[in-house]
């Protein structure tokens, strides 16, 4: 399996950073992202989102772990067939007045 880490120092305050990364809704600063359709009030583990990509056929993405305001990990469902597994996990992490996005 092939895994990609990355990290980014925000000039914000973790709490603003989770507002923008939790609302689904809002997703489509991710690149490529056409649409994402908001989730219901209450969010948790087992939540899907339908998800409109530019390139690839529409999918959804489950969140299979989720503590507030600081990670969200989601597994995407109903991807083509030559992407065996996808997955994503943030952290939130702060640093002085700043956040470590991971």
């Amino acid at each position: 399996m092939l895994r990609h880490t990355f990290k980014v120092l925000i000039n914000h305050k973790p709490a603003k950073v989770w507002k923008v990364l939790s609302d689904f809704g809002g997703s489509t600063w991710i690149p490529k992202i056409v649409s994402a359709t908001p989730l219901p009030e209450e969010v948790g583990i087992g939540t899907e989102q339908q998800v409109q990509h530019l390139i690839l056929q529409p999918f959804s993405k489950r969140i299979t772990a989720w503590q507030e305001g600081h990670q969200i990990e989601l597994e995407y469902v109903g991807l083509p067939d030559q992407i065996e597994r996808m997955s994503e996990n943030w952290w939130l992490t702060q640093e002085n007045s700043n956040t470590l996005v991971t």
